[in-house]
């Protein structure tokens, strides 16, 4: 249907309105059908160079934009096939009403949110779509007569879309205010309505939810064509990382509820491979897709077999693949054989500039921390890492560089333990050098850094990462990766004594999460808060699994497990107070 047949049914309606719209027309006489066709023509026209007031700058709901970074993120990993390259995702611009005032503006939106006028032709600009899907902040002051709100007919310009009415307490306790406001929306066809107070928090949830609930929708669709797709092709992870953003998402809408009644593993949508692994889940140690191979640790030979004989009864063979048995799972320690301090790399010896960019053995410091109760600088990483091959010594320095310079970071502290009993137990805390920390405060940042490489406040995460969450983290090697929890264990890994929470985590079909030099690395979420953009540190990154595949398992243990096991072990140092910097 063309714009001028789309809108002709509301314009009828909104005759009467039109000047107090900002379009002055001549009103129409004798046939209707072919005065309406004018009344419409003319209305589109003078409409096509209006300008609406769009929020350009987003930065008033954090968490949107990172879930929308995580469409990004996928995109970039489905099949480059016509089934999904011809469904693009389309947009929603965030138009701010005329009835806002610079007051409200900067009360509801944040001063750090940026709003511009902007012509109906740029705001087309950039999607296949010529009726993008708008959401519209349409503000009902106290002096305004509501239900004849002027605002609305302008928007009939627009496809489809929200309209967000933001009033007053009085205002939204008024039932028959809200449904007269209700039928002027019907009048646009496919649009929403919304009523929220004029509370900062209300608003920024709400518009946070809207704009979610759309990606939700597109990533089920996307997820659907993966389906039909893997019918006659190997999409290696991707329905895993496609179901990780929506569980995502469903947690953020249930915030700050926990998600219940979750279904881990939809059998409906498991394909013939991964139904016959999960008859064996017990007994396989590990398995790994890698360029159309399914790779599979298992426990024994009987295991192994069962296996073989299942995948060559499959009714379709486009990937092969190679079992072995193993007593345990082999792993391999990620310090290699890291201007902020987050990812850093360090080393054990100080040889100067050129040899610290050369040198190859070296790990990663996962952030700068602090001990409220005597205000000393640390940093932490792996245990393993920090202790020199064939030194009986309890200490050791590290060295980083700063601004092209190698400095004496600081020299581990000592624990009583001389033996890592179990897998948390590989964590060490470096004391920073007073001269260093000097250093430090006039040249480096003490913060997280997010993926948008914006300096972020980070908490130690209280709650457990569970399979299918959507993880991060800033290594010396590898830099920063997104990954998905693919398992939560209590187990012995290799040689550690005592089992332990293991924390899998898997990157992508040629993208690891971790690389060699990547051990100390913190792995973090973003809050689910829709207001504050805080990073929940969970782990840390300890070893890979042993595959012959670039991207093999990374194995990291729960970072808060990790910070006790300091406050037990370290014996020259109270760390109970042990915690970010928040500036």
């Amino acid at each position: 249907m063309d714009d001028v047949r789309m809108h002709q049914k509301s314009l009828r309606k909104q005759r009467s309105r039109s000047s107090d719209s900002g379009c002055i027309l001549d009103q129409p006489s004798g046939n209707e059908e072919e005065e309406s066709n004018i009344y419409a023509a003319k209305f589109m026209d003078q409409m096509n160079n209006k300008e609406f007031q769009v929020l350009t700058k987003k930065t008033c709901i954090p968490r949107y934009n990172y879930h929308r970074s995580l469409l990004e993120w996928i995109w970039k990993r489905i099949p480059k096939d016509p089934i999904f390259q011809e469904f693009p995702y389309e947009e929603c611009s965030i138009i701010v009403g005329e009835n806002m005032t610079e007051e409200n503006k900067t009360r509801l939106v944040g001063e750090s949110a940026l709003i511009e006028k902007v012509a109906i032709t740029e705001i087309q600009k950039g999607t296949t779509f010529k009726n993008p899907e708008v959401l519209i902040l349409c503000v009902i002051n106290d002096d305004d007569v509501a239900e004849e709100n002027t605002e609305i007919s302008q928007y009939q310009l627009f496809e489809k879309g929200t309209i967000m009415f933001i009033m007053t307490s009085d205002k939204h306790s008024d039932e028959r205010l809200k449904s007269k406001l209700s039928e002027r929306v019907l009048e646009l066809e496919s649009f929403g309505v919304e009523f929220v107070t004029d509370n900062r928090s209300e608003i920024i949830n709400k518009m946070t939810l809207i704009l979610e609930r759309k990606l939700m929708k597109y990533l089920e669709e996307i997820k659907t064509k993966l389906f039909d797709f893997s019918r006659t092709h190997n999409v290696g992870s991707r329905f895993f990382e496609v179901n990780a953003i929506l569980r995502r998402l469903k947690q953020a809408a249930c915030y700050p509820e926990a998600l219940i009644d979750e279904i881990e593993d939809d059998e409906t949508e498991r394909n013939e491979i991964d139904g016959i692994l999960h008859r064996f889940h017990d007994k396989i140690l590990n398995t790994a897709y890698y360029d159309n191979t399914l790779y599979v640790i298992t426990a024994d030979q009987n295991t192994k077999d069962s296996l073989e004989t299942s995948f060559s009864a499959i009714s379709y063979q486009n990937v092969s693949h190679a079992i072995t048995v193993k007593d345990e799972l082999p792993i391999s320690p990620l310090s290699n054989i890291g201007v902020p301090l987050h990812g850093a790399k360090f080393v054990l010896v100080d040889e100067g500039v050129e040899a610290f960019h050369s040198n190859k053995a070296y790990a990663t410091t996962g952030s700068l921390m602090k001990v409220t109760n005597n205000n000393m600088m640390v940093a932490v990483t792996c245990r393993h890492a920090v202790k020199k091959e064939g030194s009986a010594a309890n200490t050791s320095t590290c060295y980083t560089i700063i601004e092209n310079s190698v400095v004496k970071l600081g020299q581990t502290l000592p624990q009583s333990s001389g033996r890592m009993e179990s897998l948390h137990d590989d964590i060490a805390v470096v004391r920073v050098d007073e001269k260093t920390r000097l250093l430090i405060d006039e040249k480096c940042e003490k913060l997280l850094i997010d993926e948008f490489e914006l300096p972020t406040p980070a908490t130690i995460a209280i709650n457990s990462l569970k399979r299918g969450d959507i993880v991060h983290k800033r290594g010396a090697r590898s830099g920063l990766t997104t990954g998905v929890v693919k398992d939560v264990k209590n187990e012995k890994i290799e040689s550690f004594v005592i089992s332990s929470r293991t924390i899998y985590i898997t990157g992508g079909d040629s993208e690891p999460f971790a690389e060699e030099g990547d051990s100390g690395s913190l792995v973090f979420q973003h809050s689910l808060d829709p207001e504050k953009n805080v990073l929940n540190v969970h782990a840390m990154v300890q070893s890979k699994v042993r595959l012959p595949i670039p991207n093999a398992d990374i194995i990291c243990f729960p970072f808060d497990e990790g910070c006790e096991s300091l406050r037990k072990n370290v014996t020259d140092e109270d760390l109970q107070s042990l915690q970010f910097f928040s500036e």
